[in-house]
């Protein structure tokens, strides 16, 4: 069943209308460091039960204590599928790992993961974007509609929104952070 052009542009209108400040709840964030090291970070969130978490670069502050105040830069996201996505990655250069026997791959990977998990989030080869992560001082400007078109529809391209979708026109294209 279709929906009639009056409804798709009251739809749009109140997506439009509707800022994610709005929709916002309190919450309790997990922070990671880009100083922590993957086992710490495994720990933390396996122990908050969770897959992922934003990362940040602060010089000399408990980000768990202190929170986002102050100096920060917020690197990204982490989660679990970054992290072994980056032990594959080192794994790649410890030669023919697809010819080995199951026992040399087991060796491998115990004397190889015990390197990795010492490893800073800084340096890991492979860290995950931030998909279409927004501060929350960007809430009260960003529509539910920007979300929808510029985060989910054309995450790639911020000024699609016209050429992709014409009834939803109204999103504003996201500046690049």
């Amino acid at each position: 069943m279709a929906c009639s052009p009056e409804t798709i542009e009251k739809i749009a209108a109140l997506l439009k209308g509707t800022n994610l400040q709005d929709l916002l709840s309190p919450q309790h964030v997990v922070i990671l460091k880009d100083s922590a090291t993957v086992e710490q970070s495994l720990k933390t969130l396996a122990s908050k039960r969770i897959l992922s978490s934003p990362v940040v670069a602060v010089p000399d502050v408990d980000v768990q204590e202190k929170g986002l105040a102050g100096n920060h830069q917020i690197l990204g996201f982490l989660d679990v599928r970054d992290v072994l996505s980056s032990f594959l990655a080192e794994l790649d250069g410890c030669g023919e790992l697809p010819k080995m026997k199951m026992l040399q791959k087991m060796r491998l990977l115990e004397e190889q993961g015990s390197s990795f998990a010492t490893t800073a989030l800084k340096n890991l080869k492979v860290f995950g974007g931030d998909g279409d992560f927004l501060h929350t001082s960007e809430a009260a400007q960003t529509s539910v509609l920007d979300v929808i078109v510029n985060g989910l529809l054309n995450p790639g391209d911020r000024c699609a929104s016209v050429i992709c979708c014409p009834l939803i026109a109204g999103a504003a294209p996201r500046r690049s952070t």
